[in-house]
């Protein structure tokens, strides 16, 4: 019936695609960024590349990576313009889902049977969970400033559930409104300022941003991206649990950490997770580059960020 065995396994993935397709039917809002679809000569990569945005963040994220690395780029639920979840918990791996339909969605597109996938912060740990879950998915993946899910202890269980109830019983806040869109600029500016370390976000980056996360209304400007993204979770992964996730990822992973970007845990929860990583990967790099958090878009370290993936692409 099947000419040879890849022919069988690509029939078993359209039926796989479809039925995943088929458990929701919120596409999420994406971005055909670059052309999308791969000019080796150019990118290195002969399939199509998936970029997955960070917290608060949205698709356009990647419009200067885009130069180096086209790429379809979604906005997660609640961020951009997707829709947002009807019972938000801020559960990482509730990104799961959408995200694999999104992938599947991009496969069918363009009759790839596997896709590459670049993440930066929150972004990067919903890859890790989709190349870690579905490996047969995804060909190579690349982690900007993020090497796995905020974690805590198993101790913190009641506590958490607790600030998480208490937190989600109570009804929102009212949205800020800006006078201008200026003003919104220097309050995204300000949000990296006040963020650990030496963090910082250029104006280029905030203007992508807030050009995708913003609407008029009456009396100015108010962001769109879902006010319960900033609640607490009701639980986290245990850092057992991160490490059982790096572990279980198996094809090529390029990391890429900014000088100036998002501190560290310790360096014992940093070597291990990096351990972790690389056990069942053969393929592994790092790459340090200029700037901070979103190096990637940022003026002083998107061009090597570029250069790197399209390197690791190769």
């Amino acid at each position: 019936m099947y000419s040879s065995v890849s022919s069988f396994s690509r029939v078993c993935a359209r039926l796989h695609r479809a039925h995943s397709n088929s458990s929701s039917s919120n596409l999420l809002s994406y971005q055909a960024l670059g052309a999308a679809c791969p000019d080796k000569a150019s990118t290195g990569a002969t399939l199509p590349t998936v970029g997955l945005h960070g917290w608060l963040d949205n698709s356009s994220t990647f419009l200067p990576l885009s130069s180096h690395v086209p790429m379809y780029a979604p906005d997660f639920p609640g961020h951009g313009k997707s829709f947002h979840f009807t019972d938000h918990t801020n559960l990482i791996t509730s990104y799961l889902l959408p995200t694999l339909n999104f992938a599947n969605h991009v496969l069918d597109e363009t009759a790839s049977e596997k896709i590459n996938l670049v993440g930066h912060s929150m972004g990067s740990t919903v890859a890790l969970l989709l190349a870690a879950t579905y490996p047969e998915l995804v060909s190579k993946l690349v982690l900007m400033e993020g090497l796995g899910p905020l974690t805590k202890p198993t101790s913190s269980l009641i506590s958490t559930l607790r600030s998480h109830t208490d937190t989600f019983s109570s009804p929102p806040p009212p949205k800020k409104i800006y006078p201008t869109i200026d003003a919104c600029l220097k309050a995204r500016m300000r949000t990296a300022e006040l963020s650990p370390g030496s963090q910082y976000i250029t104006l280029r980056t905030c203007g992508n941003l807030i050009a995708r996360s913003t609407e008029a209304v009456e009396g100015g400007v108010t962001f769109t991206h879902d006010q319960r993204l900033k609640h607490p979770s009701h639980m986290y992964l245990t850092e057992s649990q991160c490490l059982k996730v790096l572990e279980s990822v198996t094809c090529p992973v390029l990391i890429v950490k900014a000088k100036e970007g998002w501190p560290e845990p310790s360096k014992e929860v940093v070597q291990k997770r990096l351990e972790a990583l690389q056990t069942n990967v053969e393929d592994f790099r790092t790459v340090e580059v200029d700037g901070s958090h979103h190096c990637h878009s940022d003026e002083d370290g998107c061009d090597q960020v570029g250069k790197a993936i399209v390197e690791f692409f190769r």
